[in-house]
């Protein structure tokens, strides 16, 4: 993206390079009409006249956003179960170690 102000390196006031003041009016506006849009979105859902298609935009749109999308899901289950499985070798080497230590006496 072209630098929208080229006379400056950064605007006044956004000197750490966040988010321009605009972006974050629409952000707040989009957040204080959440509960709206998910009800329009809700009722559109259910009409009989709205094309499937967009029905199953809807859809997939509140199950992303609802639960995450499935690849970021089983990225953190498969990052769990290497955990537990990491944890569980742990305790099987320390009770192998322990076991000899014990036996060879």
């Amino acid at each position: 993206m072209a630098n929208p102000n080229p006379a400056n390196k950064f605007e006044k006031g956004n000197t750490f390079g966040g988010r321009p003041t605009k972006i974050k009016e629409i952000q707040d506006f989009c957040r204080a009409k959440s509960k709206d849009i998910l009800n329009t979105l809700f009722t559109l859902l259910n009409e009989k006249q709205t094309p499937c298609k967009v029905k199953l935009d809807i859809a997939s749109l509140l199950l992303a956003y609802g639960y995450g999308n499935p690849a970021d899901t089983l990225l953190e289950i498969k990052a769990y179960n290497d955990e537990v499985d990491s944890h569980n070798a742990n305790m099987t080497f320390n009770l192998e170690q322990t076991a000899r230590e014990h036996f060879s006496e």
